[in-house]
């Protein structure tokens, strides 16, 4: 039972293999915090995936959406509404996205995913809006994936949950789970 070296190429298929809680310093601001019940980050082989689960009803914080459309849902008056930051060095490229509702919103029947360059409070406007997954349905259960380009969430965006259709409601249900997918080039090799 001594000491055992393994070789270069089994430590490599051991790391894609991957693992979770990596994603500790790109999390959701406090705006928004309170909802996040869960915000993880593993591998999947050469992709690295970003999960997050967000309840809108948790009834810790009175997360409220804004009163306008593509403004960020969060605590009423308050800042820092992402969900995260997304670094291309951390999470990879950018390469597609999926929501799944796993419990129809209050009031709100439609959201979307924006990207946006700057820290943005409730009700203010996302300065670089991009959509990264436009008008997904949340009255009702189902998925909806997006299948979009690198340039939708650049390197450094900030992430944020937005309603299409937003009436300034205090939330008491709505429950999704975001899964953004990246690739890090230096994952993908074919030796």
């Amino acid at each position: 039972m001594g000491n055992r070296r393994i070789g270069a190429r089994r430590l490599k298929s051991l790391e894609r293999r991957g693992v979770t809680g990596l994603d500790t310093s790109y999390q959701a601001g406090p705006g928004i915090s309170d909802a996040v019940v869960s915000h993880r980050l593993f591998n999947d082989g050469v992709f690295r995936i970003t999960e997050i689960v967000v309840d809108l009803g948790y009834t810790g914080a009175a997360i409220v959406s804004s009163d306008g459309a593509d403004e960020a849902f969060g605590v009423a008056a308050s800042g820092g509404c992402q969900l995260m930051q997304w670094e291309d060095d951390h999470h990879g490229q950018f390469l597609f996205s999926e929501v799944y509702v796993l419990e129809a919103f209050t009031s709100v029947t439609a959201c979307s995913l924006i990207s946006g360059t700057d820290v943005e409070a409730v009700s203010d406007a996302i300065a670089g809006a991009a959509d990264i997954h436009a008008g997904f349905a949340t009255n009702a259960l189902g998925s909806a994936t997006s299948h979009t380009g690198a340039s939708l969430c650049a390197d450094g965006e900030y992430v944020y949950l937005t309603g299409d259709n937003n009436t300034n409601t205090t939330m008491s249900a709505g429950i999704i789970v975001i899964r953004m997918v990246g690739a890090v080039a230096t994952d993908i090799s074919l030796s």
